[in-house]
């Protein structure tokens, strides 16, 4: 029995080295993430994203769609906490609530006029309000496979009720037709 006591001790040394090796590893990238300033720079970058969230450019969007803002859309935004976090899922994606600002405005494919890109899907895909008619009937959509368009929700109220919510919902077209 004797003749084998090695092997555990080998094992344990073997352990050890690699457990040191990530407590040096991780040592160096906290260290060179103080010497550069990037924790810093992060905490800035997320600053000034809140921001963007906390102070919508509702002024943007009425010279740009030539529309007042839906009021729900208005309330949504009103609460920090709400804009900066995913907010409800379409088809198991997190959707990501988008700032109201210079950067929201988008192009889509065989729209006219630019649209108002309110969230991102966890892929990247915009979704988008799209006016129709008077201020109320604005409609929710969303790209799916990039190409195709789908209705999420009619108006802007019952996009702003179910991400209130928390609730998950599909696409009004999801069934095929």
């Amino acid at each position: 029995m004797g003749e084998y006591l090695w092997l555990p001790i080998l094992l344990a040394v073997f352990a050890l080295v690699a457990w040191l090796g990530v407590l040096a590893k991780r040592l160096l990238v906290w260290i060179g993430r103080r010497v550069t300033g990037q924790d810093r720079k992060e905490a800035e970058r997320g600053d000034a994203e809140r921001a963007r969230y906390r102070s919508p450019r509702w002024d943007f969007y009425e010279i740009r769609l030539g529309r007042a803002a839906p009021t729900p859309l208005r309330k949504l935004y009103a609460d920090p906490e709400l804009a900066t976090h995913p907010v409800a899922r379409i088809d198991d994606q997190v959707l990501l609530l988008h700032p109201i600002d210079e950067s929201s405005m988008i192009r889509v494919p065989g729209v006219p006029v630019e649209v108002l890109r309110i969230a991102d899907t966890e892929a990247g895909e915009p979704v988008y309000l799209k006016p129709q008619g008077e201020p109320r009937q604005s409609a929710v959509f969303y790209f799916r496979d990039l190409d195709e368009e789908a209705v999420l929700f009619d108006d802007v109220e019952s996009f702003v009720r179910a991400v209130e919510n928390g609730q998950r919902w599909r696409p009004s077209n999801a069934d095929g037709r």
